[in-house]
């Protein structure tokens, strides 16, 4: 039976002095306790008479008290509004921040009650259970699987059980099941809303708590509630798309099938419970879209918009007033993707790009090939025309300077044509070795570098030293002519120039480059007052072109080294 005890409206919070209070307390050195509206807490000595400040955080001291408790061992608690929960620290003198471990802390503590090692927090998210040894912290609302609410008041009945008061009601909580039950007007509740930190225990184990319209109080041994745990039905799926609201049929057998053109679709559902049909609660979850059950309260309705594909079971439960939930209605369903999220689709455009690579790479190779047909026919052409071409000038201006009659002015023309003559065939035999594609390899420069060593070093010792680390690979036409053309040209200096006995010859590599050192005992000369040549100039300028490092030392009687480092391409 619940009653309730009118009282006149007067003010929620009692001024006294300067300060508004809103909550007080008894220490166990008879120290009075005092939360007040916005300057915190106070305790009041009573042999001094002296009402003094508390200690804390910048933001404790500005602070609304929501309520403070003396626990029984005695540990002062403060809740407040805005910033949590508070302990005084009796070695600091001072209030120190309680973390409330849990996905979303609350920060309004409107009530605090305990039962031995445990504290009961009424907060805006529910009540949490705080353990006084551990700090392990459980929200009864998100363990019952219940949405969380404001709670403004929590007190423990002779049965061990908590009473909860809220902004609808009050809510019972049974600490040897877990279940919650919400008891409202419907149930014979005379009021609606309650007021914060209001609730008291008598010694005979009433309850009372104050509400927005009074007193009420009842004795938990004199309430009964049904037992009722009603079935549910699915009564109708609706879909929402381009052309309208359909109904789908559920009674075919199979699973109805959607496709994403239908963006919105609604589950309609009922208990069926007619004793008090208000109390009638209900969750679900569209799984596995939803791997928890959602709290609908008394929404007979749920609603989703833009299924992903894929396969999936409504399911739905219904309750009355305590947390003992039905049997399980559902219904399978099946959101067909759009054509262009499908497998076939998928293999379709991998196959188009499949063929676009291949003809991307059978053009490529086709041209390569062009390519290495071309050169082998230029090189060949080189070889067999303009070669033997230049090899019958040269013969021919050989056998004509040997005649005997021939004026020493013709004779001296015809030697300067046959010389012209055999350094172009040198010309064109590099050229042609440059250009075929059997001579791609780094192997093959090397050999044509040996080769060309051995002709022009005939009359100086030299030592040709070549890196074991260097690898096969293949090297690009203008890179294999620049770096022939500069060790040619710098052989060629070193002959004409240097007067040098010895040389050698080093080919190492650095890295991912190649490195070409050419030192000599000759000479040697300034750098700086020596005129350049077209030899030099001509090396600069390949050396540059290759984006080589290029350099020349030299000293008067000290030889002279030529270095080119450069990045195989």
């Amino acid at each position: 039976m619940l009653q309730m005890y009118g009282i006149e409206d007067r003010a929620v919070y009692t001024g006294a002095g300067n300060y508004t209070y809103t909550s007080i307390d008894i220490g166990c050195d008879d120290k009075i306790w005092l939360g007040t509206y916005t300057n915190g807490v106070k305790y009041f000595n009573e042999i001094s008479g002296t009402v003094y400040q508390a200690v804390g955080p910048p933001e404790f001291s500005t602070t609304s008290i929501l309520n403070i408790l003396v626990d029984d061992n005695c540990n002062i608690w403060a809740g407040t509004s805005g910033s949590g929960l508070f302990r005084y620290d009796e070695e600091k003198d001072r209030f120190i921040p309680v973390e409330i471990r849990s996905r979303n802390s609350p920060a309004q503590i409107y009530h605090i009650r305990q039962n031995e090692q445990i504290l009961m927090l009424a907060t805006e998210q529910g009540v949490f259970k705080l353990s006084k040894d551990t700090g392990e912290t459980v929200n009864l609302f998100r363990e019952a699987g219940w949405p969380s609410q404001t709670v403004y008041a929590v007190i423990e009945d002779s049965n061990g059980d908590w009473w909860m008061s809220t902004n609808n009601g009050l809510i019972h909580y049974s600490e040897a099941s877990g279940e919650l039950a919400r008891f409202t007007q419907s149930s014979g509740l005379p009021v609606r809303e309650f007021i914060r930190s209001s609730a008291y225990k008598h010694d005979d184990g009433t309850l009372f708590f104050g509400s927005m319209d009074g007193l009420i109080s009842f004795h938990p041994d004199d309430l009964h509630s049904d037992q009722i745990i009603p079935p549910v039905q699915l009564k109708e799926v609706r879909k929402s798309g381009k052309d309208g609201v359909e109904i789908l049929n559920m009674m075919e057998g199979v699973p109805p099938v959607l496709d994403h053109t239908h963006h919105s679709v609604t589950f309609s559902y009922l208990a069926m419970n007619y004793t008090n049909p208000s109390q009638n609660q209900y969750r679900y979850r569209l799984y596995p879209l939803d791997n928890e059950w959602i709290d609908a309260g008394y929404s007979r309705e749920a609603h989703y918009l833009n299924i992903p594909p894929g396969e999936y079971r409504f399911e739905v439960q219904a309750a009355v007033g305590r947390n003992l939930w039905g049997n399980t209605a559902f219904v399978d369903l099946k959101m067909m993707p759009p054509f262009w999220r499908t497998g076939w689709f998928f293999l379709l455009i991998g196959a188009l790009l499949a063929g676009i690579l291949y003809m991307i790479h059978y053009y490529r190779v086709t041209q390569l090939l062009k390519v290495e047909r071309m050169r082998m026919q230029i090189a060949g052409d080189l070889h067999d025309e303009v070669g033997g071409n230049l090899s019958s000038i040269s013969l021919m201006t050989d056998l004509i300077n040997k005649t005997d009659d021939l004026e020493p002015l013709f004779k001296n023309r015809i030697k300067r044509v046959h010389e012209t003559s055999r350094k172009t065939m040198e010309a064109m035999s590099d050229i042609v070795w440059a250009i075929h594609p059997d001579n791609d390899k780094l192997e093959d420069l090397i050999l044509k570098l040996r080769d060309t060593a051995s002709e022009l070093l005939q009359n100086i010792s030299y030592r040709f030293k070549v890196d074991s680390l260097l690898e096969n690979e293949k090297i690009q036409v203008h890179f294999k002519r620049d770096f022939y053309l500069i060790f040619k040209e710098a052989l060629h200096n070193l002959v004409k120039h240097s007067g040098a006995t010895e040389a050698e010859i080093s080919i190492r590599k650095k890295g991912k480059c190649i490195q070409l050192t050419i030192q000599d005992n000759g000479k040697g000369f300034n750098t700086g007052a020596v005129h350049k040549g077209y030899g030099i100039i001509n090396m600069q300028r390949r050396s540059k072109k290759m984006d080589a490092d290029f350099e020349i030392t030299s000293k008067k009687d000290e030889g002279t080294t030529v270095m080119l480092l450069t990045k195989i391409t």
